[in-house]
């Protein structure tokens, strides 16, 4: 069994109406937009037996939900991972180019 600190979780609802629970491994915050970025984990593993790890646009609606929207623009992508690689260093870039 595995302690969630509640804090750093949420629960989403999978292509089959399954809840899912995640684990936040880091938010990225852009400077110039101030548009919020997460890096998490729900724990399903790919085909190279590694925890599959995500990376997502955080978006707070007027009523203070939040939906997860892709990284639409390659260059956007490409700027996260690189500032990710810088701060957090190879290993999690690694982990979110596997998926």
């Amino acid at each position: 069994m595995t302690n969630r600190d509640e804090e750093y979780n949420f629960t989403v609802v999978d292509d089959e109406g399954k809840e899912v629970i995640c684990d936040v491994i880091s938010l990225l915050q852009d400077e110039k937009t101030n548009d919020v970025y997460i890096i998490y984990t729900d724990y399903t593993m790919n085909d190279k037996n590694q925890f599959n790890t995500y990376l997502s646009e955080l978006v707070e609606s007027k009523k203070g939900e939040y939906t997860l929207k892709d990284v639409k623009s390659k260059v956007k992508y490409k700027n996260l991972m690189e500032h990710a690689k810088t701060v957090y260093g190879r290993a999690i870039t690694d982990l979110l180019e596997s998926n």
